[in-house]
């Protein structure tokens, strides 16, 4: 579907008229005056249709503020002069910035200038950026979590076998600190087995470590084997 905006048909020459998404207006105005960029003429808004005014905005913008030009690559610029607003977007990531405009604002000078303040304050780029970095962060300490995870749950299955002499190679054992629980499982399930029948002990608060982990699993053990071990 072709975004609402400004259109040029090529049965009415010297004007463009208003699309409002479904179908032509009756809104018109005259045919702003050939920029760099040969004016397209269309019969119906074509799928890569770009409305008048946004195409316009863009070339006069590089004329009035040549700085933007190495920012512009990543910017994309909508003037939707009918509704008022603008957005200045970011592709890569879909960071955008929305502009209801007054409606003193909403000619192509001021569009022009209130776009190139955004682009020139590098707003949307540095948004980007924290975002980036955050999703980094984030995924850095999900890995540092399971590492630590590993690590814990080694520590716990080590320690019930050297103090206590108890042979795990046939049990899968983990503790989780977030639900203070410790879960013990067959390593090699039988065929008739299912998930219902893991033994999982709830931690008390002061239990919730691995030592705490390590002295319930131990009093499992001291009870007896779990009967899908026996």
């Amino acid at each position: 579907m072709v975004n609402a905006g400004w259109y040029a048909p090529s049965d009415e020459p010297g004007i463009v008229r208003w699309w409002d998404g479904n179908q032509w207006t009756s809104h018109t105005q005259p045919l702003p005056p050939p920029s760099t960029e040969k004016s397209r003429q269309v019969s119906q808004p074509s799928a890569r249709a770009v409305p008048v005014a946004s195409r316009n905005v863009l070339t006069d913008l590089v004329a009035r503020y040549p700085a933007v030009i190495k920012e512009l690559g990543f910017h994309r610029i909508n003037w939707q002069q009918e509704q008022s607003r603008l957005t200045i977007s970011l592709p890569r990531n879909g960071a955008k910035k929305t502009i209801d405009l007054e409606p003193e604002q909403n000619d192509s000078l001021s569009v022009i200038d209130i776009a190139a303040s955004v682009i020139l304050s590098r707003e949307l780029m540095v948004e980007a950026d924290r975002q980036e970095a955050a999703k980094r962060e984030e995924e850095e300490r999900q890995r540092q979590e399971i590492e630590e995870w590993y690590r814990a749950n080694r520590y716990v299955q080590d320690e019930l076998e050297r103090r206590y002499n108890i042979d795990l190679v046939d049990y899968e054992v983990s503790w989780s600190a977030s639900r203070a629980t410790v879960t013990i499982a067959p390593d090699d399930p039988p065929d008739e087995y299912d998930e219902s029948q893991d033994i999982e002990i709830h931690l008390d608060p002061g239990e919730n470590n691995a030592e705490g982990a390590i002295r319930a699993l131990y009093r499992l053990f001291a009870s007896g084997k779990p009967t899908w071990a026996s």
